[in-house]
């Protein structure tokens, strides 16, 4: 017997499904780069939703916490930053805000650059800027976004001065910095792996909407069975054949096996 709470897990499912592609809706515009073809690099792609990209370097004994296009998870001083940066003093066992590289995740504070001009394919070159004010300087994070296949590790380079800016300079392997293609804008699937997945939420949203009219707005007798889901006789009467047509293929695979290698076998040692 099927119960409410099928019908709640049902509707979950259907919810994480939409919600692959709710992403690419609420995308920052100020992360896509154009390039003078028209194509693009959606860094959008970079972002981190649960979680920031992190590294520890000794020489600075800084822990850097950060995101792309999104504010770091990570805040300091109850305030949220592209990029923060976290220390510990010797002996201590929690770390504690050192300072802000770069302002809140925006179009003012964020710039985006071909690392080649001549090359897009190599990737963009990401700084925000806005970070916190020392002295007379105000600081800022430089990350170099190689395109690549895969994802590596955040990699700190240096702390850089230049101009009236403290530049924290970082490089990050990554696929969301290659132009974008067809497949990408489909979110990886091609267009075979979008119709086959329409195809899915099609029948799930059939079968879903069809048990509960079946259940509720027709009262059909049979409770909450299984037995309420629309056509079922239909449908089980096509499985029925489907598994028939299945055990007819094992068996013709079993008997070509022993007709062409068995007895073959039994031949050769005769």
């Amino acid at each position: 017997m099927l119960s409410k709470k099928f019908l709640l897990l049902l509707v979950l499912n259907l919810l994480s499904i939409a919600a692959l592609h709710v992403n690419a809706a609420g995308s920052q515009a100020f992360c896509i780069h154009t390039l003078s073809d028209g194509r693009t690099i959606d860094l959008n792609r970079a972002t981190k939703s649960s979680a920031d990209y992190f590294l520890y370097d000794k020489d600075t004994n800084y822990y850097f916490y950060m995101n792309i296009c999104k504010d770091a998870l990570k805040s300091c001083d109850g305030q949220s930053y592209g990029g923060v940066a976290y220390t510990k003093d010797p002996g201590a066992e929690s770390e504690f805000c050192a300072t802000y590289m770069s302002g809140s995740t925006s179009e003012q504070n964020y710039q985006i650059s071909l690392i080649n001009s001549q090359k897009p394919e190599l990737g963009v070159v990401l700084v925000v800027r806005g970070g916190e004010k020392v002295l007379t300087r105000t600081q800022q994070m430089k990350i170099t976004m190689n395109c690549a296949k895969s994802v590596g590790d955040l990699k700190f380079v240096q702390e850089n001065f230049v101009d009236s800016n403290i530049v924290f300079e970082f490089s990050l392997d990554t696929p969301a910095a290659c132009i974008v293609t067809d497949d990408n804008n489909l979110g990886g699937l091609g267009y075979l792996g979008l119709a086959l997945l329409l195809i899915i939420i099609i029948m799930i949203l059939y079968f879903a909407i069809g048990y509960i009219v079946n259940c509720l707005a027709l009262n059909k007798e049979g409770g909450w069975s299984y037995t309420q889901l629309p056509q079922f006789k239909y449908w089980k009467l096509l499985f029925q054949l489907a598994w028939e047509g299945c055990l007819f293929i094992k068996e013709g695979i079993q008997s070509l096996i022993f007709k062409f290698i068995l007895r073959r076998a039994i031949y050769d040692q005769i």
